[in-house]
């Protein structure tokens, strides 16, 4: 039996993305946020995005909390 590999179609035209970036290590955090909007680009989000910096305790307690 052989294993169907499947294409994944990734289109963002017509999405709206947010990209939150923590103040907290500002060398990782830029080089993150480089590469996040450059696929996002690549992906057809590049005018439909919005990006806050905020504080690395906000980050953590809103991935934990939800």
């Amino acid at each position: 039996m052989s294993i169907r590999e499947l294409e994944p179609k990734l289109a963002g035209c017509g999405l709206r993305i947010g990209v939150a970036q923590a103040r907290f290590n500002q060398d990782i955090g830029e080089g993150l946020r480089s590469g996040c909007l450059t696929e996002l680009a690549r992906l057809g989000v590049a005018d439909a995005w919005n990006q806050v910096r905020i504080g690395g305790e906000v980050v953590r307690y809103t991935a934990t909390t939800g």
